[in-house]
């Protein structure tokens, strides 16, 4: 059990990941980093004005930033999202626990492992990148929060893989049992085209990152996904 002080008692319930007090049946918006595309202290000034317009996680994804940097980059991004967004890192545990983040994400290659299990906090929450279809019989699925699957569409984070058969989507959400997030060369124009499949939500970047009107460009994509219902303000 966590003491009064520790970073893990700040930790947002994992049964509430894909949803909100409020509006329980609403889909996700996931916005992933990058800041080779907007640098850090933009990406800060970005999470503040789409915050109050249905973002409901923030995923961290920094491959190329030092130690020392991606912590003071997560300090900087809790203290705008505490209690109104959930902070996930692709990372360690050790790093997410210590900078008070609601999760980690892993990439396809990981598995849970011992370490893993030994230092999570019943209310960490760990998800997992997949490329491919979840069958009926993938017992590692409930292992996780969540997963998420892509790339659905093209994208230049992966400009040489092809997108994924729609019907592999379609398939791994009628199949699995946990929630199943979309994501790979989502924005605005072609979110449309996922409201037929049983996803629990979407994961973003570049159609946000880049977006010359993000407060717009969020508005525009929780209402296709929830109807424009969800709010952080």
């Amino acid at each position: 059990v966590a003491s009064s002080s520790s970073p893990k008692d700040n930790l947002i319930d994992p049964s509430k990941w894909m949803t909100n007090t409020n509006f329980s049946n609403n889909k996700s918006i996931t916005l992933i980093t990058n800041t080779q595309i907007l640098n850090a202290d933009e990406t800060v000034s970005l999470v503040k004005k789409v915050l109050p317009f249905g973002l409901t996680n923030l995923q961290v994804r920094e491959k190329s930033m030092d130690k020392l940097s991606l912590k003071k980059f997560l300090h900087k991004l809790r203290e705008e999202t505490k209690y109104r967004c959930k902070l996930i890192l692709n990372g360690s545990i050790e790093l997410a626990l210590e900078t008070e983040c609601d999760g980690i994400h892993l990439p396809e290659i990981s598995a849970l492992t011992s370490h893993i299990i030994e230092k999570k906090p019943s209310n960490l929450i760990v998800g997992r990148s997949f490329h491919g279809l979840i069958s009926e019989n993938v017992g590692w699925v409930e292992n996780f929060d969540y997963i998420q699957i892509g790339s659905v569409f093209n994208t230049e984070s992966h400009p040489n893989s092809k997108p994924m058969d729609l019907k592999i989507l379609r398939d791994s959400c009628n199949r699995s049992t946990v929630p199943i997030i979309a994501v790979g060369g989502i924005d605005q124009s072609n979110v449309t085209r996922l409201m037929q499949y049983n996803i629990s939500g979407i994961a973003i970047m570049r159609g946000l990152l880049l977006s010359k009107d993000p407060e717009i460009t969020i508005k525009s994509i929780n209402s296709i996904l929830n109807g424009g219902a969800f709010s952080n303000e």
